[in-house]
């Protein structure tokens, strides 16, 4: 466990280096491009690990799939620097009385590399980047008789746990001029997808501060996508001036 705590923060501490540096040759002279986007997809996790501790409890094991929906914003020349949120939102599932909710967000720091000229009205870049998360589980008894009710309270008992994972993706955005939008901004529209490894070891969860061991074995790993439509602005630095705006042609 010391040994998997000291990998995430040795990992976690050089994205954050990476980003510094990253931000640095951002912050150089000329035409850069900002934005910022919303986006609804999925991602695919293995949840059979959980099915033992769960069906011995009398509640069924979650979906793999989950649906997600969040945004982010980002920075772009040849360098892409990207931060993004998420929450995650598996269909609740019911055996018998008994129900099984699983929801979670997780974050992400992203950094990529613009293949396509940078003058065209798109970018394609693929990326890598890490970020925390946290899930919880809620087991819940959806009836029950009163006699029951009054001598044994329903079960309703949630459980929580955080993560940290790897990403390595690609992205892509293609950026149109309306006419109903102020000059130098344009309507952004891509995708997004990729593969997110969790390095965090999630058997064990907390609930109410206390300590929840050998409990539903979640992985945070597996394959995601989305698709996100945003705004992205024309920007123009100079050295010690704050930005200002250039007409681009569209």
């Amino acid at each position: 466990m010391k040994l998997k705590k000291f990998i995430k923060s040795v990992l976690n501490s050089l994205i954050v280096i990476i980003m510094y540096s990253a931000l640095g040759t951002y912050a150089g002279e000329g035409e850069k491009t900002v934005g910022y986007y919303f986006g609804i997809g999925g991602v695919l996790f293995n949840t059979d690990r959980m099915e033992n501790q769960l069906t011995s409890a009398g509640f069924e094991t979650p979906k793999d799939w989950a649906y997600t929906i969040g945004g982010g914003f980002y920075g772009r020349k040849r360098l892409v620097v990207e931060a993004e949120i998420n929450g995650l939102l598996w269909k609740p599932r019911e055996l018998g009385v008994n129900e099984t909710r699983l929801y979670g967000i997780s974050s992400s720091l992203n950094l990529g590399i613009n293949v396509l000229p940078i003058d065209l009205p798109m970018a394609l870049y693929p990326y890598i980047g890490s970020g925390f998360g946290r899930t919880r589980l809620l087991l819940n008894q959806t009836s029950a008789d009163f006699g029951d009710a009054v001598a044994t309270p329903p079960t309703s008992f949630m459980m929580k746990q955080r993560s940290y994972a790897l990403r390595a993706g690609i992205g892509y955005d293609f950026t149109t001029k309306r006419k109903r939008l102020p000059k130098n901004r344009f309507l952004s529209v891509g995708f997004r997808m990729g593969y997110m490894f969790d390095v965090t070891d999630n058997d064990d969860w907390e609930s109410d501060e206390v300590e929840i061991q050998n409990g539903p074995k979640l992985k945070t790993s597996g394959f995601y996508g989305k698709v996100v439509i945003g705004k992205s602005f024309k920007k123009f630095w100079h050295k010690g001036k704050r930005p200002c705006c250039e007409k681009v042609n569209s």
